[in-house]
């Protein structure tokens, strides 16, 4: 992408966007013009589920962006951007779509898409973020979560899908 999207993102996410500060052990949405309090709560409680909490997550609405990067963005769920410790959530990504209705079991879905992308912040390649992403899912089938027949078909999905283009 060029050297110019920072530039779009934090305009997008001014005019759209959710921000997770995290303080402590405690982490809160504070939005910015969206007046969808869903979004919120639905993060917060994605993002109450992990081992540790991101340093912020941004919810974007990915047609508000340049033309030429609507298509790409359209594939992703979420995404980080080089140099930056925020993952970036896509408004109409299917995890974030289903867990605002309120699906306990999208939710810890969401909370594994912020995971894989809290791994690229931390460095990992995609390989990694995923082999991250597919343990805590693990964990939660393991702890009783999510209902397991569903858990782990999802969980062969994790496993045998094809990797997409990333942003940065």
């Amino acid at each position: 992408m060029a050297s110019d999207s920072k530039t779009w993102i934090t305009l997008l996410v001014v005019s759209a966007g959710a921000l997770i500060v995290a303080s402590g052990h405690s982490a809160q949405v504070s939005l910015a013009v969206t007046q969808d309090q869903s979004y919120r709560t639905t993060v917060n409680r994605a993002v109450a589920l992990l081992p540790r909490r991101p340093q912020g997550v941004l919810i974007i609405d990915v047609e508000d962006a340049k033309a030429e990067d609507v298509d790409h963005l359209r594939k992703l769920q979420a995404f980080t951007l080089k140099g930056q410790s925020v993952v970036y959530l896509t408004k109409h990504g299917e995890a974030l779509r289903a867990a605002l209705t309120g699906s306990r079991f999208h939710e810890h879905m969401l909370a594994t898409v912020i995971w894989h992308e809290m791994a690229h912040i931390e460095g990992a390649d995609e390989h990694e973020a995923r082999r991250r992403e597919e343990e805590l899912w693990t964990r939660f089938m393991l702890a009783n979560a999510v209902e397991r027949v569903a858990a782990l078909n999802y969980l062969v999905m994790l496993e045998t899908r094809q990797p997409i283009g990333l942003v940065e």
